[in-house]
């Protein structure tokens, strides 16, 4: 006998549930039905009462649904529907699911190297997906408070600083990731680690002095700084 085709369901997903970076989340839920094109994804941000259509995924799609661009350290609500027919078919809501991202994350081992006499290059490890950007500051070693050296765009991990800061000078510098304008950031990370890196002012090489006169000599040397 011919086998029994699959019954046709178009039932509401249920379920839903996710798990949240400081700058994504990722939605899980049951599909109920085997007749869908796909389902639409809507959010509510903080105390927003208005629910917002993020698109629509492809049929099947109930695992692992990763959504990025989130402020950090606040709260969504998510639900999903199955559609069909260009939207023409809805199915009811899922369940509402309410989740928190996390506060942005401090990036760490920050490396400072000089690069030339007055250059300062940096290398860090960038640990958030919530960030607009990284303050870099810094300081004369031992000093205390910071001062601005100016901020990078997000997902960096290499920074370079050339012919800013003093010669035969130690300085320390942090970073911290920022969500926002980079004139008025609305929130930071903890600061980075502290590094350190030590500026140059090259000596000359090579001094010879020859007579040039009976009353005078003429030096010469090797000018191996570009500081001076």
């Amino acid at each position: 006998a011919p086998a029994t085709p699959a019954a046709i369901t178009f039932a509401a997903p249920s379920g839903l549930t996710g798990t949240a970076t400081d700058g994504t989340i990722t939605l899980n839920w049951n599909d109920n039905a085997n007749s869908e094109w796909g389902y639409q994804v809507e959010n509510k941000e903080g105390t927003n009462t208005t629910w917002t259509a993020l698109g629509t995924t492809g049929p099947n799609q109930n695992t692992s649904l990763t959504i990025s661009s989130h402020r950090p350290n606040t709260v969504y609500q998510y639900r999903v529907r199955a559609t069909k027919n260009n939207n023409a078919n809805l199915t009811l809501y899922s369940n509402t699911f309410t989740i928190s991202t996390q506060p942005l994350i401090a990036p760490t081992n920050l490396a400072a190297t000089r690069t030339n006499e007055r250059d300062i290059a940096f290398t860090q490890t960038d640990n958030s997906s919530g960030e607009t950007g990284f303050l870099i500051e810094y300081r004369v070693a031992g000093e205390f408070g910071w001062a601005v050296l100016g901020t990078v765009g997000a997902n960096i991990s290499s920074i370079n600083a050339p012919d800013l800061f003093d010669p035969a000078t130690s300085y320390e510098f942090r970073t911290t990731a920022f969500f926002g304008e980079a004139t008025a950031p609305e929130q930071f990370s903890d600061p980075s680690n502290v590094a350190t890196a030590q500026t140059l002012f090259t000596a000359p090489t090579g001094l010879t002095a020859s007579p040039a006169s009976n009353t005078s000599v003429q030096l010469d040397w090797t000018d191996n700084s570009s500081v001076e």
